[in-house]
């Protein structure tokens, strides 16, 4: 009950929240779905929103921490870039993280054909095809740190499963052509390819997503958990605090989920606080996982 009246409130109050200030950055081209989806985030709360020429989340940010009235819409990309050095400031210490907008799920899949040869036909039947042919199946890694490099090694340590480099671009053309057997696949980018020749086998996280209501998930196969690629708002720590309060206030009463369904992602609403400790966690996180890789140096 609280909660309907606050979101009511908050609908009536709009007029007065319109922001006559600052701007979003967002290191995304312009027809990709992060990229949709930051501009709708920028419509809801009134603000201006650029996309950095380059797609570079180092950039964007960079450019966050020279201006106060700056918020950087961005994926956890930007805490991998910040680790390696990429930015101008290290954003442990730098950066405030506002709000968590959405989730774009995790799904391992399969050439739909090459499933078949194998006897494949869901992530039960996988599971049991690799426990009894170890190490024969290759499971496809990105070249740079990121949400699904990071879940692939989570996989690849605790099933029998190699591992190969490729770019993002790479993977789903490699699939069909047999050069590796498995890869994981946000749900954006699946919804943005339409491939039909795919075999959903499973999404990644601790519990089904709307996206695949029929596709079980990690948690419920005894598979290793995995952070879904999480679009957030953050802000440099000297930014505008009343610009911050009033970008809360207004995404906490936004209704984004008709936008970001089709676009692969879910309206997953995080307030400061518990944004602030994912954040927090996903950067601990990412340094043991870089760390492993030869992609962070360590530090004292």
């Amino acid at each position: 009950m609280k909660k309907s009246l606050l979101f009511l409130l908050l609908v009536w109050l709009m007029p007065a929240l319109a922001l006559a200030e600052g701007g979003m950055i967002a290191p995304f081209a312009e027809a990709t779905p992060e990229a949709k989806i930051a501009q709708a985030i920028a419509d809801s709360i009134s603000l201006p929103c650029a996309f950095t020429d380059e797609a570079e989340s180092a950039d964007a940010a960079n450019q966050m921490l020279s201006d106060p009235s700056l918020i950087l819409c961005d994926t956890q990309s930007v805490l991998a870039a910040s680790l390696q050095g990429y930015t101008d400031e290290d954003l442990r210490a730098a950066m405030s993280p506002l709000f968590q907008a959405a989730r774009s799920p995790l799904v391992l899949v399969m050439d739909k054909e090459a499933a078949a040869s194998f006897g494949i036909t869901d992530a039960e039947s996988f599971l049991a095809y690799i426990q009894e042919n170890e190490y024969s199946f290759l499971l496809a890694r990105h070249i740079n740190a990121d949400a699904i490099d990071r879940a692939s090694t989570l996989l690849s340590n605790e099933l029998p499963l190699l591992t190969d480099y490729f770019l993002p671009e790479e993977v789903l053309p490699s699939l069909h052509a047999g050069d590796v057997q498995a890869g994981i696949i946000d749900a954006a980018r699946l919804t943005e390819a339409a491939d039909k020749e795919l075999l959903l086998l499973c999404t990644l996280g601790e519990e089904r997503t709307q996206l695949y209501p029929d596709l079980p998930c990690a948690a419920e196969l005894d598979m290793p958990v995995c952070q879904d690629v999480f679009l957030g708002l953050y802000m440099q720590n000297s930014g505008d605090q009343a610009l911050i309060e009033k970008a809360r206030a207004l995404l906490s009463a936004s209704d984004l989920e008709q936008t970001l369904l089709p676009l692969g992602y879910v309206f997953s609403p995080l307030d400061q606080a518990a944004f602030d400790q994912q954040v927090r966690d996903t950067f601990a996180d990412y340094k043991r996982y870089m760390t492993a890789e030869g992609l962070f140096f360590y530090e004292e």
